[in-house]
Parts: structure tokens; C-alpha cells; sequence
């Protein structure tokens, strides 16, 4: 019936029935219903099991989504997930989960929105969706069909509310080894790029996974990526750099050799087809091509004969005119040709070279035909020669004959028609470089011995001779095309760098004679590298990084030999070209922050001799660096830098990665250092330790010298996290940390919201970095501002009730920096801006909607001990905490734990009384200088229109006046403030206010008698407001305390007083019930004082409670030392009244005697009317004692005595004034309690004040009682 519901409500508003009539309820009632009956689905069933009672909640659910307001869907995010995530655990059917997540997000979606929420769950929400798409699909299965549908819908509606986010936390699972996950994600970028545009960012992300994709070639994955990369093709994918990468897998997965099923092969057609035909055919003729020529050949074939039969030239010589895209029309003729040299290698090589030529034709005439010879030959020519190759086999084929025809009657005489009618100098010119190229195969023969030499013994000196020959033919014809030069050389250093240790060559030696011969071959054979390398480089001096670079597989391998050999070269060839001083070509190492990485790795290598070279090959780039500076500062006109040359030298660079990084920071541009940095990161998981350190090293040289340069940040960042979570070595752990604390110190705007965007809670590696940014002081400090920065931006306004996670994650940060020990500068400087930040957040937290139990930080205890959980209000109390720790004011935290003050922060109702203790215990432990920082800091907020910020700012404001010197500051309007503040309707205003004057009037100042005035009214008012609360036994006791010195004080000579504490006693006189007395206190004026006191007096013995008797005549004495004369006189006559009502004879003589000796304290008072008064107090006392004989006193005492003697009682007992008394107990609930308690303060202060006990002595804030 509920579902049925749902779906009716539903369609009537997707109908757009706006008449509430028709409907029978209005739409805001129905949306609050829907909220209301989730809430009912949530709390009162059990909806975690796998039934079908869970299944048609969810269907239920899914359609309230859409009647829900969206801010209260929104609100129900995090609790919707985590209850999804737990169905998931318990085997719910796929389908039921996938609408339930596409549903939740469409209707957040339709408020053009999705949220806070939504956008901190998108992790755990992608890897659900995740999770469902890797269930397998039955066509047969309805539900199965459509789990699946919706869960791509879901993706292709969070990828436009959230498109960069998605797309990252699409592409981690690219680098999962999980062939499903990668499936699925290929699946989804599929679904989804066809509708989102297509930006360059986006672009550039879709690609980078591709390319990660290829690099793992799983074979799995091989047939969905090919269908990805079709589609890729479509949107203009391949323009990129990165397109030559896809390409290139595509034409390795044709190779004619490849067991790839026959619908991969099929695809990898399907998608080369859609190249352009000059790509094609240059691809066609790249040598890393050869084992796919076939098919390649083939393809470009069709479309070559399709093009002509459209009647379009299928390969112009314009194209020449583009060397850097295309291969030149005379290459491509020279290569095809070539190809055909040996016909049937791969079946059929030589018949697809000659039949992509034919299909060519003519293939370097801008026009059709350019000459009619040249024509003829190539239409009569190539088909004789396929001809030629149906009639033969391999082995009936005459090798020689074969040549001839293709080279002599084809080739030759084609160059030389052209040549001999051509006009264009510049064709001829390509053609005899054809020509000479073609003449030079022996070239490519000297590479292919080196290649057929043994890599695991030296016995001849061939690849010596090779690479002398081809080093001495190199100078009469220099290598242009880069390819051949990295052809070349990859091949010699496979050759050479491979060849055992010499240890290992002399050990296979039979005699001394040839172990020393193969030892000085293999040197000889080091040196031909070396001149062969010094050749290429004088070619082409710019290319000595590229030179460098093909070095590093053996840089970086397991073998120390080739290690050695490798930074053998390394430093060799960079001295040969720092000596050669010639500059005048700029040497352009595009990427010399790799390079400088390569080398400095290698500078702290475990063998001693690499090292040694490393700081060789370090140097010598670093004077190759200075003296092109050098030379530009001269052509500039600049003065040479002095001694700069003698600052470095290779012993300086030798087991020292900070000097090397320091020497070349000037250098690097933003991409290179950049570069170095990322490149460096993947020495952090060298299973070398001294490697690994010396990775770690480099980045944290870098960073300090040039962090605020770096780009890429959010790679770096992202790297270097998952690096620390594989665990690496503890000293390359610590200095990766460090290099990431100097990162985040340099561009921490960029780095810190990174972290706090992770998940909570986090895990241990997460929490590390944030105590590593704890650790220097300059990060510290920039991290600790942005994090201020954060909390007060977010909270700076009245927030939506919708839980906003950042500033919970600040909290989790600042947990973890702050529990160092390195920190404790940073936090003083900015000590009073974090507190208020923090107590801010924490009046915000703790008036959300929290969900109970939610875990958002754990911290771990110690070996042995489960980790601790917060919560979002004990992770901010626990900041507060650390705030204080940091800042080295322990005292405050023991004052805050002794009052109780936590517990007060953590309750909405109660947290301005936690404020208010809280300032007490800085007030009682902090410098003066620090409780005026933070006096400077809330008087601006005093007025904020946050009521909040008001709030934190007034009740500090107050507190702090408790303070002598705060009371004292010049330029201040305390009072003023204070006294708007008692006028506000507000009820927490009003009692913040009168704090503060409580606090005021502790300080004698220039407006006492004001201060005297206003504090006494104030009682008054709290008097009043207590009387509301109907208060117990041991609040009550503490408002008798302010009968005697507000009596006192009527005896003031200013009116305003006495009109103040007759205005007072009024509402003391409600509070306990002393309605006699109301009028007399109403209307009192500073004439008729004596006859109040008189009648106060005399009710007050009247009440027959003997023990409050005592109590106010106690509180009394305190007055008779009073600086005051009128104090001291008034409380001479308080006394005397009240024992002229009391029958003393029935009074202990030990209180007699404490009487009479507080009397009798004043009997040398400076005041003459005083000792006066003193004397005839004391003589009516000695009447009321002695109203008898002496010997009736006699008599009493004898017949006391016979009393004692015979064991009977006396017929009365005389009664103790002044006795302890055990506390009642106070039956109020916990709350009123706590507000008594707080109550107590204030008022307890202006008893004081009127008492004039309190001098610098702190008050007494908090529950006493406890």
C-alpha cells in the first residue's frame, strides 16, 4: 500500500498537477511527509538483512527521494550511503541497490546541486556503482540487464554535477590490477564521454589511463580497450602526443605474428583504417613496424585503391613539404623497394611492399602523370614483378635475377627518368640523398654484427671494429633522422654495458695472457663507445641529454657492473663536452630535471666507484650549465659572476644529493623540476636503502630550495601519498615526509586542501603527513593560517543545517600537528586566533545533526592499545586541548578538567558557561600580554551579525575583565558595553553582561562609585532571574550570603547606592521568602537606614533559625576590618541589633566570647564615633549576659554541677551561633544544577565586591559542589 502511495504521489507531480484540491494535500505537506515516513522506514524497521521486505524498501525509498525537499535529501546523504554500503555487505540483489544510488542522485540533480554530502561520499558511492558493474550481465535477467544500466546512468549524472572528481576516482581503478574493475572502468568512460564535453582536461585524463591501460596490457582488458579506443578515434583522440602511443598498440596487437584472437585482429583493422593515409604509410615504414608490415601494407593498400577509384590522388609530394609527420615520396619509394629485396620473408613482404606501390602510383608526381616514361615503367614494371613472384617460391626463386630486376630495371631507372625531367632542384636533390641512403646498407649490416655478438662473453673485437667503423663512416654522412641515432646507439649499449664483470670475463679465461687480453679488449671495446657517443654528440650537440637518457635502464640496473659502465660513459661523454668550450650552439637540456635526478641517484650508489663517478658526471653537466650562463651573461653585456666556477667541485657533489640539488636549483625551469621530482619519486621504492634515501633526498633539496615553483602539484602529491603507503625503508619514510611538509610550506593552498578532501577517517598515512607538518616551523605556521582560514570562512556566516565536512577534517588535521612537540612556536604566534577558531567550530558542531557513533579521526595509543575514536565534538574539544599544550599552558587544561569546562563545551545549552570557565583558567595561567592579544581579537566581533561569533566574543569579553589589567585598558567602554548588553531580550546577553560588571567591580578605578552602582543592580537583576528557577537548599544557602553586605551598604552616603541595595534586598527578599521585609527594603532611603537594620534584625531572630543567626553574624566580623568606616560602623550595628534580640544568657560562652572579641577587635578604631560605638556594644552585652546577681550565677553553676554529678540533665542547653553545617542536598535536576552553579559565580563576585574580601585574589568559577 505504502509503494502504491509513493508511486501515486509521484505521478501526480511529474503530471504537474498544481491544484493542492485535486491532490487532496498540499505539496509542501506532502514533501514533509515523504521526509517523515523515510525517517519511520530509518528508525522504527530493520532494513539491513537480504528479504524482500528490504528489497521493496528500497523500491519505496527510491521514489521518496523525489518528494523530499532537496535540503533535507541532502542532510540524509552520509546516513543513506553508510545504509547502502551495509545492504552491499549483505547481499542485497544488485538491481534494488543501483536504482536506489541512480534515484538518490537524480532527485539531488534536479535542484541543479547535488551537495556537500554527495560530494564528500563520492568515493564510497563510485566504488558501490563500481562494485555493481562488475556483476556479470544475463541477457535474460531483466533485473541483471537494468543493474547494469542504471549503474552507467548513475556515473554519466555524477560525472556532470562533479566532472573533474569523477573522472579522478574513475581512473584509480585504471591502476588497479583488477581486470573487471579496469573492464568496468572502460565501460563507463565509454557511456559517459559521448555525453559530457569534451574538454582538453578531460582529454588529457582519459588519455593518461589509456596509456597506463597499454602499459599493462592485460589480456583481459586487450578487446574492451580496443572498442574504447575506437571511440576514442571518433571524438579526435589521437591529436595529442599521446595518440602515437594508442597507435603503436593497436599495430603491435596486428603484428602477422601475434596470437591475438581473430575479432581483436578485426578491430586493430577497424581502427587503423581510420588514420589518414599518409600516417598509415608512415607508419608502414618505421622499422619497430616490421612484424605488422603486412597487414599495415595491406590496409593502406585498400584505401590507396579506394582513394583512386573516387578519383583522388592517393599520396601527393606535396607531403614532402611535412618531413616531421610524413616520410618523404623518395623514402617511401627507396623503403618499399628495399622491402621487396627479399619477396617472401613473412609469406608475403615482397608481394604487398610491390602492391602498395602500384597502388601509389604515381607516387612523386604532383599531377597524375609527369612524364610518360616514368608512367610506363611503373605501370609495366610492378605487375611484371608480382608476376614474377606467383610463378616462384622461396626456394625456387633466383635471389639474383630477383635483385636485378627490382634495383637495375625498377629502381635505378626510375631515378634516373625523374632526375634527367625533372625541374625542381630541391626533388633532386631528395632523390640522390635517396639514392646515397640506399647505398649505404652496409651501414645497417655493422649495426646487425653488433647485435649478433654474444652479450655474455668478449672473444673477438668485432663489436669494437663495428662501432670504429661506423664511427669514422659517420663523419663523411652524419645520422639526421633521430630514430636512427637512438637505434643506434640502444643497440651498442646492449652490446657493450650487458658483457659480464670483468671478474667474471677473466674467471672463464684458460690462461693469465688471455684473461689480461680480454680485459684490455673490453676496454678498448669501452673506448669505441665512448668515441662513437663523442661523434654523435659533435653532430648534433643538443641531442648529448637524449644521448644520456638511453643510459638509463643500465643507470638504474641490478647488475653494479653495468651500473658502473653505464656512469662510466655517463661522465665521460659530459667532461668531452665541457671541455670543448664551444658554446656558441646552445646545449638545451629540455629535460634536465630528469637528468639531473638520473645522475644525483646514483651519487650515494652502494658501490663506492659509481659514486665516485656520479659526483664526476654531476660536475661536469654543472659546468657545461655555467658556462652557457656564462656565455649569455657576455653576450648580454653583464658582469661575469665571480667565483661561482670554485664554489662547487665533484668532491663537493660526492655522497651529498642536498648540495647537488642546491647547485642546480637555479636551473631548472617549473616543467624540469617538476620532472625531477616526479621521476625521483620512483627511486623511493628502490630496493637499494642508500638509493631509496637518496630519491627522498632530492625531492626534499628541491622543494626547499624551489617548492613555490613546482607544478603539477596535484600529481606530486597524490605520488608521493601512495609511495608512503607501500612503506618504505624508516629513513626514506622520514625524508619523504620531510619533503612533503616543504611542499606543503610552499604551496599550501594547493597541497592542504588535497588531504583534507580525503575520506574519514584517515588512515595512517594520511595522519602522518599532518604531524610531519607540524615538525618546521614556516609550514606550520602557512598550514595553520589556511586552516584558521577555513573555520572562520565557513562559519563567518549563518550555515544551511547541512553537515559540512571540511571543517570537521581541519579538527582531524589539527589533531595530529598539534600533538607534536616542534610545534609549540608556530601555535604562540598564532595562539589566540586558532583558540577562537577552534571554540567557533566547536558551537557549530556541536549544534549539528551528528549522526551517533560517527567515527570521523582515531588515534592510535600505542603498542598494544586499540586506537582511540572522536567524533566530530571530541575531535574539536581534543584540538582545543592540544591548543593549549602546544602553546605551553598545561595550567589551563587542569583548570578546564577541574571545573568540569568539557563537559559544559559540549552541551549547546551550556556551552557560554564552558566559555566562561574556560576564560578563567587562561585568565589564571596565560601572561597579561596574551589575555590583551586575545582582548584585541573579540572586540571586533563583539557586534557580528553571527550569533554565534557573539556570543564566544561576549562571554571572553567578560571573563576576561577579571582580570586587573584587561579592567585597566585605556580607550575602553567596558561598562558601556556591558550595560547594553544586561538591556538585550536575549537571556544569555543578559547574564553574559552582568559577568562582566561582576568582574568590573572587583577593580577600584576612577569610576567606582558607577561600577559600585551598576554591579549592585545587577545582583539585582540576577536575583530575579534566579527567583524564576525556584532554586534549592544549597543555592538558597548562597543568597542568604548577600543579606548582610548588601544591608550594609544601605549605610553608603551616595543615594544611588542605597537606592541600588534597597532594590537588591527587594528581589533577595522574594528569593527566600522574606515577604515581611519587601516593603521595608522597597522604600528605603539613606535616612531611615538604622530603623532597617533594626527591623532586619529583629525578623531575623525572629525566624528562631539560630545557626543563619550565626551565619550572618560571622559574615559580619569580615566587615569590621573593612577599609571603610561606614562598613566598619554599620557592621558594629548589625552586630548589636541582633544580639539585643537574641537571649544570650541561653547562648554557648564560646560564641560569646568570639563575639566579644570581634567587637572588642575595634576599641583603638581610628574613628572616635566607632570606639564609641564599640564600648556601649560591648556594655549591652554584658547586660544582656549578667540580667542577674552574681550569686544567682553561683547558684546556677552549683546546682549545673550537682547536675553533672548525679548524672541528670539540666533543664536547658545552651545553644552554639557558630557551628559547621553539614551541606543539604540539593534535589534539582543536573541542569538547573549546572546553572546554579554558574549563578553562584556572579553573584558570589559581588558579595565580594561588597564584601571588599576580594582584592587580587581569582574568583571561583564552576561547580563546587562537585
Amino acid at each position: 500500500m505504502l509503494k502504491g502511495l509513493v508511486i501515486s504521489a509521484r505521478k501526480h507531480l511529474d503530471l504537474g498537477t498544481k491544484n493542492d484540491e485535486i491532490m487532496d494535500i498540499t505539496q509542501e505537506a506532502l514533501s514533509i511527509k515523504a521526509y517523515l515516513t523515510l525517517r519511520v522506514l530509518f528508525n522504527r524497521w530493520s532494513l539491513r538483512s537480504n528479504n524482500k521486505v528490504t528489497e521493496e524498501a528500497l523500491v519505496i525509498i527510491g521514489h521518496l527521494f523525489f518528494l523530499i525537499p532537496p535540503s533535507k535529501l541532502k542532510n540524509q546523504v552520509n546516513r543513506l550511503t553508510r545504509w547502502l554500503m551495509t545492504l552491499m555487505s549483505a547481499k542485497v540483489a544488485p538491481f534494488y541497490i543501483s536504482q536506489c544510488i541512480f534515484q538518490l542522485i537524480d532527485a539531488l540533480a534536479l535542484s541543479g546541486c547535488g551537495g556537500i554530502n554527495l560530494e564528500s561520499q563520492l568515493g564510497n558511492i563510485i566504488g558501490m556503482l563500481f562494485k555493481q558493474l562488475s556483476e556479470t550481465v544475463e541477457d535474460s535477467n531483466h533485473h541483471s540487464v537494468q543493474n547494469h544500466s542504471l549503474a552507467l546512468k548513475a556515473f554519466y549524472i555524477l560525472t556532470k554535477l562533479y566532472n573533474d572528481r569523477v573522472v579522478t576516482l574513475i581512473r584509480e581503478n585504471v591502476e588497479s590490477k583488477d581486470p573487471a574493475k579496469i573492464v568496468s572502468t572502460i565501460q563507463i568512460f565509454t557511456d559517459v564521454l559521448q555525453k559530457v564535453p569534451q574538454t582538453e582536461q578531460l582529454k588529457n585524463e582519459v588519455m593518461h589511463s589509456v596509456i597506463i591501460m597499454i602499459q599493462e596490457d592485460l589480456k583481459p582488458v586487450q578487446r574492451a580497450l580496443l572498442n574504447f579506443i575506437e571511440m576514442l578515434i571518433q571524438h579526435d583522440y589521437l591529436a595529442p602526443p599521446q595518440g602515437s602511443i594508442i597507435i603503436n598498440y593497436v599495430i603491435k596487437l596486428s603484428e602477422s605474428d601475434c596470437s591475438n584472437e581473430e575479432d581483436i585482429q578485426l578491430t586493430c583493422s577497424k581502427i587503423l583504417q581510420m588514420v589518414t593515409l599518409p600516417k598509415l604509410i608512415t607508419l608502414v615504414c618505421q622499422p619497430r613496424n616490421t612484424l605488422a608490415f603486412v597487414p599495415l601494407s595491406k590496409m593502406a593498400t585498400k584505401m590507396a585503391l579506394r582513394a583512386r577509384s573516387l578519383g583522388q590522388v592517393p599520396y601527393l609530394s606535396s607531403f614532402h613539404l611535412r618531413p616531421t609527420q610524413f616520410i618523404s615520396p623518395q623514402k617511401l619509394l627507396t623503403h618499399l623497394v628495399m622491402f621487396s629485396l627479399k619477396p617472401y620473408r613473412e609469406g608475403e613482404f615482397g608481394v604487398s611492399s610491390l602492391r602498395l606501390l602500384y597502388a601509389l602510383h604515381p607516387i612523386t608526381s604532383l599531377h597524375p602523370v609527369i612524364n610518360s616514361n616514368v608512367g610506363q615503367l611503373w605501370m609495366t614494371e610492378i605487375p611484371q614483378m608480382l608476376q614474377m613472384l606467383d610463378d616462384h617460391t622461396e626456394k625456387s626463386l633466383n635471389q639474383e635475377e630477383w635483385e636485378g630486376r627490382l634495383l637495375q630495371a625498377f629502381l635505378y631507372k626510375f631515378f634516373g627518368f625523374t632526375l634527367r625531367t625533372s625541374r625542381n632542384i630541391k626533388m633532386v636533390q631528395m632523390m640522390l640523398s635517396a639514392i646515397l641512403q640506399t647505398v649505404h646498407e652496409e651501414l645497417q649490416e655493422r649495426e646487425e654484427l653488433i647485435r649478433e655478438e654474444p652479450l655474455n662473453s668478449i672473444s673477438s673485437s668485432i663489436r669494437q671494429r663495428a662501432m670504429n667503423f661506423i664511427t669514422n663512416f659517420r663523419k663523411l654522412h652524419p645520422l639526421t633522422e633521430v630514430e636512427e641515432r637512438t637505434e643506434l646507439l640502444q643497440t651498442c649499449f646492449q652490446s657493450v654495458l650487458c658483457l659480464p664483470s670483468t671478474e667474471d670475463l677473466q674467471k672463464e679465461a684458460s690462461s693469465s695472457q688471455e684473461a689480461q687480453a680480454t680485459e684490455d679488449l673490453l676496454m678498448e671495446t669501452l673506448q669505441s663507445l665512448l668515441r662513437l657517443m663523442e661523434t654523435l654528440i659533435v653532430e648534433m650537440p643538443s641531442q648529448i641529454q637524449y644521448c644520456l637518457e638511453h643510459l638509463n635502464i643500465w643507470l638504474n640496473s641490478q647488475n653494479d657492473n653495468e651500473r658502473e659502465r653505464a656512469m662510466w660513459c655517463a661522465a665521460r661523454i659530459l667532461g668531452f663536452t665541457a671541455k670543448w668550450n664551444n658554446f656558441g650552439v646552445e646545449i638545451k637540456f629540455s629535460r634536465l630535471g630528469c637528468l639531473v635526478r638520473l645522475l644525483a641517484m646514483r651519487c650515494q650508489d652502494p658501490v663506492d666507484n659509481i659514486c665516485f663517478l656520479s659526483s664526476q658526471a654531476v660536475y661536469n653537466l654543472y659546468r657545461i650549465l655555467l658556462l652557457q650562463k656564462q656565455m649569455q651573461r657576455k653576450k648580454q653585456g653583464l658582469w661575469e659572476e665571480e667565483g661561482k666556477s670554485e664554489v662547487y667541485s665533484a668532491n663537493v657533489f660526492y655522497n651529498n644529493t642536498f648540495e647537488i640539488a642546491k647547485a642546480f636549483a637555479e636551473y631548472f625551469t617549473e616543467m624540469q623540476l617538476t620532472h625531477l621530482v616526479l621521476t625521483a619519486m620512483e627511486g623511493l621504492t628502490d630496493s637499494k636503502a642508500t638509493v631509496s634515501l637518496a630519491a627522498a633526498q632530492l625531492m626534499s633539496a628541491v622543494m626547499k630550495e624551489r617548492g613555490r615553483d613546482m607544478i603539477k602539484i596535484e600529481e606530486i602529491v597524490e605520488g608521493i601519498v601512495g609511495r608512503l603507503n607501500l612503506q618504505l625503508e624508516p629513513n626514506t619514510q622520514e625524508e619523504t615526509m620531510r619533503a612533503m611538509c616543504l611542499l606543503a610550506g610552499n604551496n599550501t593552498h594547493r597541497v592542504v586542501p588535497m588531504l583534507l578532501n580525503k575520506t574519514l577517517p584517515w588512515d595512517r598515512t594520511n595522519l602522518a603527513l599532518w604531524k610531519a607538518f607540524g615538525t618546521r616551523r614556516e609550514t606550520t605556521i602557512s598550514v595553520l593560517q589556511l586552516l584558521i582560514g577555513i573555520l572562520e570562512k565557513l562559519h563567518s556566516r549563518e550555515e544551511s543545517r547541512e553537515m559540512a565536512f571540511q571543517p570537521v577534517a581541519v579538527t582531524c588535521a589539527l589533531c595530529e600537528m598539534l600533538s607534536g612537540s616542534l610545534c609549540q612556536e608556530a601555535v604562540q604566534e598564532l595562539y589566540p586566533r586558532l583558540l577562537l577558531a577552534i571554540l567557533h567550530h566547536l558551537y557549530w558542531v556541536i549544534e549539528q545533526n551528528v549522526p551517533q557513533k560517527m567515527v570521523v579521526y582515531n588515534r592510535e595509543e600505542g603498542p598494544g592499545h586499540k586506537s582511540k575514536p572522536f567524533d566530530p565534538t571530541s575531535c574539536a574539544l581534543e584540538v582545543v586541548k592540544l591548543v593549549f599544550m602546544a602553546a605551553a599552558y598545561e595550567g589551563v587544561v587542569v583548570y578546564a578538567n577541574q571545573h568540569h569546562c568539557w563537559d559544559l563545551l559540549s552541551s549547546p545549552k551550556f556551552y557560554y558557561i564552558g566559555i566562561m570557565d574556560l576564560t578563567s583558567g587562561i585568565v589564571k595561567n596565560c601572561e597579561p600580554a596574551i589575555l590583551h592579544r586575545i582582548l584585541n581579537l573579540i572586540r571586533n566581533i563583539l557586534y557580528s551579525s553571527n550569533y554565534h561569533r557573539r556570543i564566544l566574543a561576549r562571554t571572553f569579553y567578560a571573563q576576561l575583565l577579571w582580570h586587573r589589567s584587561v579592567a585597566q585598558t585605556v580607550g575602553q567602554d567596558f561598562l558601556g558595553n556591558l550595560i547594553k548588553w544586561t538591556n538585550e531580550p536575549n537571556i544569555i546577553m543578559k547574564e553574559v553582561g552582568l559577568r562582566g560588571i561582576s568582574n568590573l567591580a572587583l577593580h577600584p578605578g576612577q569610576e567606582r562609585d558607577l561600577v559600585k552602582i551598576s554591579a549592585t543592580s545587577a545582583l539585582g537583576h540576577m536575583l530575579h532571574r534566579v527567583h524564576k528557577f525556584k532554586p534549592g537548599a544549597i543555592t538558597r544557602r548562597e543568597i542568604y550570603s548577600f543579606l548582610v553586605p548588601l544591608l550594609l551598604s544601605i549605610q553608603d552616603n551616595n543615594t544611588e547606592v542605597v537606592k541600588a541595595c534597597g532594590g537588591a534586598l527587594t528581589e533577595w527578599t522574594k528569593v527566600i521568602g522574606w515577604s515581611s521585609l519587601t516593603q521595608t527594603f522597597q522604600h528605603t532611603t539613606l535616612s531611615d537606614h538604622i530603623q532597617v537594620l533594626e527591623e532586619t534584625c529583629k525578623y531575623l531572630v525572629g525566624t528562631k533559625k539560630i545557626q543563619l543567626v550565626g551565619e550572618f553574624l560571622s559574615q559580619s566580623f569580615d566587615f569590621l576590618t573593612s577599609p571603610q568606616s561606614f562598613l566598619r560602623e554599620a557592621a558594629i550595628n548589625f552586630i548589636g541589633l541582633t544580639i539585643k534580640r537574641l537571649t544570650m544568657k541561653r547562648i554557648h560562652e564560646d560564641d560569646v566570647e568570639l563575639l566579644q572579641n570581634a567587637i572588642g577587635s575595634l576599641r583603638n578604631d581610628p574613628v572616635e564615633s566607632i570606639q564609641s560605638l564599640v564600648t556601649t556594644t560591648l556594655k549591652n552585652l554584658d547586660e544582656y549576659l549578667n540580667p542577674e546577681s552574681i550569686s544567682a550565677t553561683r547558684m546556677s553553676q552549683l546546682s549545673n554541677n550537682i547536675f553533672k554529678v548525679t548524672g541528670m540533665k539540666t533543664s536547658e542547653r545552651k545553644k552554639r551561633l557558630f557551628k559547621t553545617v553539614k551541606q543539604e542536598r540539593d534535589d534539582d535536576d543536573n541542569q538547573k544544577k549546572n546553572i546554579w552553579n554558574w549563578l553562584r559565580g556572579p553573584l558570589n563576585s559581588l558579595g565580594n565586591w561588597h564584601n571588599r574580601r576580594v582584592k587580587t585574589t581569582p574568583l571561583i568559577i564552576g561547580n563546587s559542589d562537585k
